[in-house]
């Protein structure tokens, strides 16, 4: 039986996804890996993005991509799939959170 199954298996009524995801910042594969958990588990989703999740690669430096802006990509990615954004969101302090 595979982890994310055992976890699944369970009660769940949030699930907190912690970076990093992925390796090298790509976000392709952080949208299956989100997509497959949000599918499975049947409960509230909260991504923390790790450092790797929202590393510049080669080609995205050329663009004018910055670290901000990454985040923001990483972010909408992760509430276009009906998760929610914790570096998006009000905090419990009654701070924004960028």
């Amino acid at each position: 039986m595979r982890c994310l199954d055992r976890v699944f298996a369970l009660l769940v009524l949030l699930l907190v996804v912690v970076g990093d995801i992925t390796g090298n910042g790509g976000l392709g594969f952080v949208f299956e890996v989100l997509t497959e958990i949000r599918d499975a588990v049947g409960a509230h989703v909260l991504v923390v993005p790790g450092n790797h999740d929202i590393y510049l690669s080669f080609h995205e430096k050329g663009e004018k991509v910055n670290s901000l802006l990454k985040l923001s990509m990483f972010n909408d990615l992760v509430e276009n799939i009906g998760c929610y954004a914790l570096m998006k969101h009000r905090s419990s302090w009654g701070t924004w959170v960028s």
